[in-house]
């Protein structure tokens, strides 16, 4: 018996930018949902699914001469429960990933004994890639550095290596 697995493949991005799919694409997000009663959520998958991040930032920025509100809002407005957090993460992410990074962090730090294993991941995964704009964003909205921020909300040979991955104190 054989199986099939269709994936879902995002579009690679691109130089070229297509102005027409970009204002179609906002208009079909804007008339699945705002627009009529009850939420076509097919069509919302399909577009944040299957669009290259460049596109979709500028979908988003379309999207706003249609609707009255922002994307994040209409999603608010649109669906609930897990794929409403789906959707606002991928906003959030699409808009500026660092920031979204920065705040996760912030997130878990407040929280009685750090959520470790979010810590971890995002100084880990991110140590080589992006931890340098992830730490400016995170001084940026929340006024200290995340070095300070590690340091007091973590302890022993934990805190020592996360502060080595931070790379120093801004």
């Amino acid at each position: 018996m054989m199986s099939l697995i269709w994936v879902i493949q995002r579009d690679e991005p691109s130089n070229v930018v297509d102005y027409e799919k970009i204002d179609n694409d906002a208009r079909a997000l804007y008339e699945a949902g705002v627009k009529r009663k009850g939420t076509d959520v097919s069509t919302w998958i399909s577009i944040m699914s299957e669009r290259s991040v460049p596109h979709l930032q500028k979908v988003f920025e379309r999207y706003k001469s249609y609707s009255p509100y922002d994307m994040k809002e209409s999603i608010r407005k649109e669906v609930k429960g897990d794929l409403e957090k789906s959707f606002l993460t991928l906003v959030e992410c699409f808009e500026n990933k660092q920031l979204y990074f920065a705040n996760r962090l912030s997130e878990a730090m407040k929280s009685k004994g750090a959520k470790e294993k979010v810590v971890t991941r995002i100084v880990v995964s991110r140590c080589e890639v992006d931890l340098m704009k992830i730490r400016r964003e995170f001084k940026k909205q929340h006024k200290r550095s995340l070095y300070q921020t590690i340091a007091e909300h973590t302890k022993g040979d934990y805190q020592k290596a996360l502060l080595s991955l931070c790379g120093g104190d801004d």
